[in-house]
C-alpha cells in the first residue's frame, strides 16, 4: 500500500528539471529518469502529434528539429510556439515536461502525490505563474504550492546542511544553470525567508561555457572550415549525429577540467583529436563568469546588507561546478562559498525542506480551450489511473491570464521533525509575487501564426543541435555505454566491491557515486543507479547496504542496493574525511576534518556517539563482527585507536612506522588480524591486535591490502610502481608477504578488490573503468 504521505517536489529548469520525493517521514531522494536525476526539460511533437521528453525529445530532434523546443520554460511568454507545422501553447510544452514528472512519480510511490511543491524564480510575475500553474493542472498534478528557488535554497542551507541562518542573516544564492544565470540575496526574518533582492542573466550558463570548449577546439586543431561548416550547419541526419556527439563530448571535457588540467577530444567529421587545457578554459571563461560575478556584488549592494550579516554564500546549479566560479567569489565577496558535490539537486531538494502546507492553495486558471494539440506524452510507463491531461486553448496571441492574488503563493505552516532546522515562528515562506525583487524579464516574443520563415527554420535547426548538450547536462556522470551486456563494464573509476554470501551477485561504488548491482553467471546488471553523491563510501558485508558521501561535503545517504532506494540521510558538523559503514550495516563511522569520528545509527539516521581524536590521513575499519571500530593515527598520540561500539571507549593502540598509515586499514578474516598501510613509505603491516604487534611486512610498493581470502592464507594488494604503470594486481601468501602471482590487464591502477565466498575468484577494480575476475588458483582471467 502507497505511503499517504507522499510528497513532490520539481525543479522545473530552463534546460534540465529535478524531482524529488518524500515517502512519510522517510528521506529526500531524488527522482531517477534513465539512471539520471536530470531531465532535459525539452519537448519533441511529431508531425502525428506524438509528444517526446528529455533525452527522447532529443534523439528525436536529431532527424527532424523542426518539432523540438529545447528550453519552453524560456518562452513562456511567448503564449505559443512553433513546432513543425502548427503552433503550439507554451503551457502544453511546460505540461508535458510535468507529466514525464508526474507518471515517474507515480510509478515510484505508486499513487498520486499528497502534496506537490514548485519553484519558481525569484522575479517571475503573476502572469508566468499561471501559466505554470495551468501546466501542473495538465499533468494531473491538481492543485500546487509555489515556492520561490532561492528560498528552497535556503531550506536546504538550514535543513539538508545544517548550516543555521539565525535572524537578520542574509544568503546569497549563485544559481549558475545550463541556460541562464540568477542570484538572489534572501535573509531570515521573524516571520520566516524573504527575497530581498534578485538579478539575473539569460545569456550566461554552462551551454555557453560549453561553445567556448568548442571555441578553443576550433581554434588548436588543423580541422578544415569544410568540417566545421558540417558541424556548425549540418543538413543530414550523419552531420546532426556528429554535431551531437561533438557538443556531449565537449560537455564532458568542460566537466573532466574540474578536475583534471587536461581533457581530450575527439573532432567528428574532420577526425581528429583535440585537447583543451584548464588554463585555456579558464582563460576564455573568465569574461562571462567575471559578469556573473559582477552582477552578484551589484544585487547585495542592492540588497543593502552589510557584509558581515551575510551568513553564506551558495552555489547551485551544475555550472556552478567550476572552480574559477567558487574562485572569483571567494576573492571578491572574501567570503568561501558552500560548494557541493550536486549543485542541481539543491532547489528540489530544498522544495521539500521547506515547511509548507500545500494541499490547500489556489491559482487562477486560464481560459477554457477549445483545441488540445498534444497527445499525452508516452515516455514513461502509465501509472496505475493516471489523471487526464488538460487541453489547452490554441492562441498565437501571448498569454494573458488573470492577475495572481497576493495570497497565491505558498504561505507554509510549520511541520513536523526532521525539518527542524528552520523552527517556529521564523517559517520560510515565499514573498508575494505581487511585489518581486528587480530582476530583467525578457520581452515577449510575437510567435509565428503562419508557415515558418526561413530565418526561423534557421534557427530551430541551430538551436536544436546546439541545445542537444543540455539533455547530456550531467548525463555524462551516469550513461550506459551502448551496449551494457557486460556488468562489469563501469561509467567512471570502481573504487569498491564486495560478493553476496551466495557469490552469484558483486555490488560496486564508483567514484562518481554510482552503484551497480551485477549477475555474475550473466555477467549483466541486475540494479544501477547514482547516489548523486562522491568518493567516501561503505559497503556492508552481504553487498546490500551502501553509505556514500560526496567528496568535502557533510551529507551522507545510506542505500538499500536491491531496491536502489535511499534509507536515510545523515548530516554532519565538520567535512567528512572517511566512510565506514559496519559489515551488519547498523553503524555508520565517519571520520571528521580535525575533530574525531561520529557514529550514526544507519537505518535511523540517529546520532549515537563522537570518538574524540584529530585523524591524520583518516581511514576507519569495522571489525568482522561489527563490534570495534579502528581510526588511522591521532596526530598527536601518532597510535592507531581501537574502540568498543557499544562503549565507545578505547580498547587497543597501535603504534605503526613513524606512526603514518598512508593508505586504508583493514581487518583481516577476524577481529584480531589489522593490516595497515604506508604506500609513501612502499610497505603495508599485519597486525596482532591482542598483541599489538607487527607479525608480517610486505614491502613491494604495495598501495594498500585489498582483500584477504575467507581462510585468511591468501591476500590481494596493488602496485604503485612506475615501471609496472600502476595496473597491475599481486596475490601474496599472507603469512610471508611472498607474491605468489602477478595479475595484468587492467589498463588503469587498480585500487579496490574483494574475494569470492569460497575463495576461488578474486575480483578487482580500476580507474579503467572495470572489474575484472581472476581465478585465484590459476592467476588467469575468467
Amino acid at each position: 500500500m502507497a505511503d499517504p504521505g507522499f510528497r513532490l517536489g520539481i525543479d522545473l529548469g530552463t534546460s534540465n528539471t529535478v524531482a524529488c520525493v518524500r515517502l512519510g517521514a522517510a528521506a529526500v531522494t531524488p527522482l531517477l529518469f534513465d539512471a539520471s536525476p536530470l531531465l532535459a526539460s525539452a519537448v519533441f511533437v511529431g508531425t502525428d502529434g506524438a509528444v517526446l521528453t528529455g533525452a527522447d525529445a532529443a534523439r528525436a530532434a536529431g532527424a527532424a528539429p523542426a518539432g523540438f523546443e529545447p528550453s519552453p520554460k524560456q518562452r513562456i511568454d511567448d503564449g505559443s510556439v512553433w513546432l513543425g507545422e502548427r503552433a503550439v501553447p507554451v503551457v502544453e510544452l511546460l505540461g508535458a515536461v510535468l507529466d514525464r514528472v508526474a507518471s515517474e512519480a507515480r510509478r515510484v510511490a505508486g499513487s498520486d502525490p499528497a502534496e506537490t511543491v514548485l519553484t519558481y524564480p525569484a522575479g517571475w510575475s503573476s502572469a508566468r505563474l499561471a501559466v505554470l500553474a495551468e501546466a501542473a493542472r495538465q499533468a494531473g498534478l491538481g492543485e500546487v504550492g509555489l515556492v520561490r528557488e532561492p528560498v528552497a535554497a535556503a531550506a536546504y542551507f538550514a535543513s539538508v546542511l545544517g548550516l543555521r541562518l539565525p535572524v537578520g542573516q542574509g544568503l546569497v544564492v549563485y544559481d549558475f544553470g545550463a541556460g541562464t544565470f540568477d542570484v538572489s540575496v534572501v535573509r531570515r526574518a521573524e516571520t520566516g525567508v524573504e527575497v530581498i533582492a534578485a538579478d539575473g542573466l539569460t545569456d550566461a550558463g554552462g551551454n555557453d561555457l560549453d561553445a567556448l570548449v568548442v571555441d578553443l577546439l576550433r581554434t588548436s586543431t588543423p580541422a578544415s572550415a569544410e568540417a566545421w561548416g558540417r558541424l556548425d550547419w549540418p543538413t543530414t541526419p550523419a552531420d546532426r549525429r556528429a554535431r551531437r556527439t561533438l557538443w556531449l563530448d565537449a560537455r564532458a571535457a568542460r566537466e573532466q577540467l574540474t578536475r583534471h588540467a587536461r581533457a581530450d577530444v575527439h573532432i567528428p567529421v574532420a577526425d581528429v583529436d583535440g585537447h583543451v587545457t584548464r588554463e585555456e578554459f579558464e582563460r576564455a571563461a573568465r569574461p562571462l563568469l567575471d559578469r556573473t560575478v559582477a552582477l552578484t556584488v551589484a544585487t547585495l549592494r542592492a540588497s543593502g546588507v552589510r557584509r558581515d550579516d551575510i551568513g553564506g554564500v551558495l552555489l547551485v546549479g551544475g555550472s556552478s561546478r567550476t572552480p574559477l566560479a567558487a574562485s572569483l567569489l571567494h576573492r571578491a565577496l572574501g567570503i568561501a562559498p558552500t560548494v557541493l558535490e550536486q549543485p542541481e539537486l539543491v532547489v528540489a531538494y530544498g522544495s521539500l525542506h521547506t515547511p509548507a502546507d500545500l494541499t490547500s492553495t489556489t491559482l487562477p486558471r486560464l481560459p477554457a480551450p477549445t483545441t488540445q494539440l498534444l497527445a499525452p506524452a508516452p515516455a514513461s510507463p502509465a501509472p496505475a489511473s493516471p489523471s487526464p491531461v488538460s487541453p489547452a486553448p490554441v492562441s498565437p496571441a501571448p498569454v494573458s491570464p488573470a492577475p495572481v492574488s497576493p495570497a497565491t503563493p505558498v504561505v507554509p505552516a510549520p511541520r513536523p521533525a526532521p525539518d527542524t532546522a528552520l523552527q517556529a515562528p521564523a517559517v520560510i515562506q515565499a514573498a508575494p509575487p505581487t511585489a518581486p525583487p528587480p530582476m530583467t524579464e525578457p520581452a515577449p516574443r510575437t510567435p509565428a501564426t503562419t508557415a515558418p520563415s526561413r530565418r526561423r527554420m534557421v534557427a530551430f535547426v541551430g538551436a536544436a543541435v546546439l541545445l542537444l548538450v543540455a539533455t547530456a547536462a550531467f548525463a555524462v556522470w551516469y550513461r550506459q555505454r551502448p551496449d551494457n551486456a557486460d556488468g562489469l563494464a563501469n561509467d567512471s573509476e570502481v573504487i569498491g566491491m564486495v560478493f553476496s554470501p551466495d557469490g552469484k551477485t558483486l555490488t560496486t561504488v564508483t567514484n562518481f557515486g554510482q552503484v551497480r548491482l551485477v549477475n555474475l553467471a550473466t555477467r549483466k546488471t541486475v540494479i544501477k543507479f547514482s547516489t548523486a553523491t562522491n568518493t567516501r563510501f561503505g559497503l556492508s558485508a552481504d553487498g546490500k547496504t551502501v553509505a556514500v558521501t560526496n567528496a568535502r561535503g557533510t551529507v551522507i545517504q545510506v542505500w538499500d542496493v536491491p531496491t536502489g532506494r535511499s534509507i536515510t540521510t545523515l548530516t554532519s558538523t565538520k567535512p567528512i574525511e572517511a566512510l565506514a559503514l559496519s559489515p551488519d550495516a547498523n553503524t555508520v563511522a565517519a571520520a571528521l576534518s580535525d575533530d574525531g569520528a561520529q557514529l550514526w545509527n544507519a537505518r535511523t539516521g540517529a546520532p549515537i556517539a563522537t570518538l574524540p581524536g584529530n585523524f591524520f590521513l583518516a581511514s576507519l575499519a569495522f571489525t568482522p563482527d561489527s563490534t570495534t571500530l579502528a581510526t588511522t593515527p591521532d596526530r598527536d598520540t601518532k597510535q592507531l585507536r581501537l574502540w568498543d561500539i557499544k562503549t565507545h571507549t578505547v580498547t587497543a593502540t597501535i603504534t605503526p612506522d613513524a606512526g603514518e598509515v598512508f593508505g586504508q586499514i583493514m581487518f583481516g578474516i577476524n577481529s584480531n588480524t589489522l593490516v595497515t598501510n604506508n604506500w609513501r613509505q612502499g610497505k603495508s603491516q599485519v597486525w596482532d591486535v591482542s598483541t599489538t604487534k607487527a607479525v608480517t611486512t610486505l614491502n613491494g610498493s604495495t598501495t594498500g591490502i585489498l582483500a584477504f581470502t575467507p581462510n585468511g592464507e591468501t591476500l590481494a594488494t596493488g602496485t604503485n610502481d612506475e615501471d609496472d604503470g600502476d595496473h597491475l594486481a599481486q596475490l601474496r601468501n599472507a603469512a610471508t608477504g611472498a607474491v605468489t602471482a602477478t595479475l595484468t590487464g587492467h589498463t588503469g591502477k587498480v585500487v579496490c578488490a574483494a574475494f569470492s565466498p569460497d575463495g576461488k575468484t578474486l575480483a578487482t577494480g580500476s580507474f579503467d573503468h572495470t572489474v575484472r575476475l581472476w581465478d585465484v588458483a590459476t592467476g588467469q582471467p575468467r
